[in-house]
């Protein structure tokens, strides 16, 4: 939105704009950094080392927000500043913010941004779930967005709800890089073990520290969680504290989309289950294939993704859990192995039960026998004639 009101300033006829003028006579409550061509309004946020506020850019006529460090800066700080500059800088798309002025003022770098009135998507979603096709269709946006900086080669690492702001258009718009990172080279900004990132949307390599598996992939994670909250209304995973998060995206399957919302399209949730896969190779490979699929569904196309089968489920937590899979496996072994001994206990047991019982019906036979000739010989002695009966065989 153009500030296109001005008004004679009293004494030197210069002009100045309305904003100016609001802010020169509304009581100063907050102290803002003085930057030369820019009138500041409000302060819109704060994150871990830079603060962004709204501003009016003289010259320009425009609105915008101006991010710039909190604190007086060290090495590092300087550095990822400028790494987050230049990453939106060369990003020029309709769902990224824009980049029009950068520079230093005080001893404190800043950069000045497109200004979205509309506020971030985190204000606009209360838990309740989006329309499938309301959904489908703005993380296509975002994925679009996310693709271009992935051709660039640079991964964001903190895509969420609140890092979506919205324009006056009400397009959605990615902002804050500040935890980007570019493929193409070790910018040693992250070391191999340090957890960056918001936990209820980062990427299980991500949570685990696991830095040089990063890639495209992770981006694919954090859209598919934005994806599963706005079907479902709450993100995949969400402990009582982060460290209890971490570990459920570590370690713990997501629930299906329809499981959570019945009404959710069938396509969506597979879509959602590949976003989330665990082992980054069975996601899609970058935002682009996401945005693709999302795209075919919008137009009743069949999509790509295939829900993953139970086995795959079972090799992937296998994968995960080599240790307690181990201990599983071991223990079924064991019973398994206790089991075929027993049988062979139970079928030695048989076989001697049968053993004794036909040894004990011939000593049965033979004794028998042996009184049929007892008797035969006293008959043959007798003076009476005696009616045998034979014994069986």
């Amino acid at each position: 939105t153009l500030i296109q009101d001005f008004v004679p300033a009293s004494g030197d006829g210069k002009k100045i704009t309305m904003a100016a003028v609001r802010l020169m006579n509304a009581p100063q409550q907050a102290t803002f950094p003085r930057i030369d061509g820019y009138d500041f309004a409000a302060e819109l946020g704060q994150g871990g080392m830079g603060v962004v506020y709204k501003a009016v850019q003289v010259l320009a006529n425009r609105v915008v927000a101006v991010k710039t460090i909190s604190v007086h800066p060290d090495a590092e700080m300087r550095s990822r500043f400028f790494l987050e500059v230049q990453a939106i800088a060369e990003l020029e798309h309709p769902h990224i913010v824009k980049v029009f002025d950068v520079g230093e003022a005080h001893g404190r770098p800043y950069f000045a941004m497109e200004f979205c009135s509309g506020g971030s998507l985190q204000s606009s979603m209360d838990g309740t779930p989006w329309a499938s096709r309301d959904a489908a269709a703005l993380v296509e946006k975002l994925a679009r967005g996310v693709a271009l900086a992935h051709e660039h080669g640079i991964v964001h690492r903190d895509l969420k709800p609140a890092n979506v702001l919205v324009g006056a258009d009400g397009e959605p718009k990615i902002t804050d890089f500040g935890l980007a990172k570019r493929l193409d080279t070790d910018d040693g900004q992250t070391r191999t073990g340090v957890v960056m990132g918001t936990p209820c949307y980062m990427a299980p390599e991500q949570a685990a520290g696991k830095i040089e598996k990063i890639g495209p992939a992770t981006d694919v994670y954090a859209l598919g969680a934005i994806l599963f909250e706005l079907l479902t209304g709450r993100p995949p995973f969400k402990g009582s504290t982060p460290v209890e998060t971490i570990e459920q995206v570590r370690k713990v399957e997501p629930l299906s989309v329809r499981t959570l919302n019945p009404s959710a399209a069938k396509d969506l949730d597979t879509i959602c289950g590949k976003c989330l896969a665990k082992d980054p190779a069975a996601r899609y490979r970058h935002a682009g294939e996401l945005a693709d699929d999302l795209r075919r569904w919008l137009e009743h196309l069949p999509i790509l993704a295939r829900p993953v089968g139970l086995l795959e489920q079972g090799w992937h937590w296998v994968r995960r859990n080599p240790l307690l899979a181990g201990m599983i496996f071991a223990s079924l072994f064991g019973l398994a192995f206790a089991f075929v001994h027993l049988r062979q206990l139970t079928d030695d047991l048989v076989r001697s039960t049968a053993v004794d019982s036909a040894l004990q019906q011939a000593i049965l036979i033979e004794e028998a026998n042996e009184e049929y000739a007892d008797v035969v010989n006293r008959a043959k002695e007798g003076p009476f004639p005696v009616t045998l009966n034979r014994p069986p065989e």
